[in-house]
């Protein structure tokens, strides 16, 4: 599917907030509400965005997130599948994609200390061992997320409030605060009178429950989960080693990955590399650009990094069992 301006409006619209109405984004994208409804449709049948997710602050629930990183030996595509399908299964990954480079395959994990990480780590392994030649466990102690800007000229750079990593805050939600995130995690464009029938509550309830989540920044954002394989996009990840670590230097790295448009994270990791930037380009010429770009600039702070290219995504969840 090739796209149009509209096309381009309407994921922009999509990627930043999808929970608002209909009408209301319409207006902004200069469409009929049917016209909308009918790219909605049109991009979920193309694959261009096959969910939507809710961004959720996973650290109000105390977890944290960990990295597995594998190389797969001795196996076929199939074979590889049914590992990655079992490995989905378990409620507390939290995003899986396969990738080429030094890894096939990246899996993060949410877990509320060390000992569950390692449990849900040790089991991976264990249940494949035999077909992994490679392993490298990571945790993210920080993460920036940004919207995909690049999808149109002139369009501010978005930083959304942190949803995970830093000091979880003290906030205390109700069985019926814990529904309606189950509700609305993978499904965020449900009406909330939908959500009221279904949880048999009033619909001003479901309304003022979940802007008082967001008030608290408990919910940080409604997004359009875009496939950007299917837009013909590339996908990296860019993973660096610092000569040394200092805080100018976090700061200085920091600050381009805000500016830079294709950036959609950087994460900071306690592992074998200290930092990562994930970049979606139209082309691989524009990826050795931003590459080229990142040597010149911190040629003095990065010792050495990594690239994987993202190729498949298989999951992505901010709300494990609670």
């Amino acid at each position: 599917m090739k796209l149009n301006l509209i096309d381009k409006k309407l994921l922009k619209e999509l990627d930043t907030n999808c929970r608002r109405p209909l009408s209301q984004i319409a207006k902004l994208v200069r469409i009929s509400q049917p016209g909308l409804l009918y790219k909605m449709k049109q991009f979920k049948n193309e694959g261009i965005i096959p969910f939507y997710y809710t961004i959720i602050n996973t650290s109000v629930f105390g977890y944290s997130f960990y990295r597995l990183m594998i190389r797969f030996q001795s196996t076929t595509k199939q074979k590889e599948e049914e590992i990655i399908k079992k490995i989905m299964d378990n409620k507390n990954i939290f995003w899986i994609s396969r990738c080429s480079g030094r890894f096939d395959l990246i899996i993060d994990i949410m877990a509320k200390n060390i000992i569950e990480a390692d449990e849900i780590i040790n089991k991976i392994i264990s249940q494949n061992f035999r077909f992994i030649s490679q392993k490298e466990i990571a945790i993210i102690v920080k993460s920036w997320q940004f919207n995909r800007s690049f999808l149109l000229d002139n369009v501010k750079k978005i930083e959304f409030k942190r949803s995970y990593g830093g000091v979880s805050p003290k906030i205390k939600l109700d069985e019926l605060d814990k529904l309606i995130l189950k509700n609305i995690s993978n499904n965020p464009l449900q009406k909330n009178i939908d959500l009221a029938e279904k949880l048999k509550v009033d619909r001003n309830t479901i309304k003022n429950r979940i802007n008082r989540m967001i008030k608290d920044q408990i919910i940080i954002d409604f997004r359009a989960w875009l496939e950007m394989s299917t837009l013909k996009f590339h996908s990296y990840k860019l993973l660096v080693r610092l000569n040394r670590i200092k805080p100018e230097a976090e700061e200085k790295i920091l600050s381009f990955a805000k500016e830079n448009k294709n950036i959609i994270y950087f994460n900071k990791i306690l592992g074998e590399w200290e930092y990562e930037f994930d970049i979606e380009t139209e082309n691989e010429n524009e990826f050795e650009r931003i590459l080229i770009d990142i040597k010149n600039k911190f040629s003095v702070e990065i010792k050495d990094f990594e690239i994987l290219k993202i190729t498949k995504n298989y999951k992505l969840n901010y709300l494990p069992t609670i």
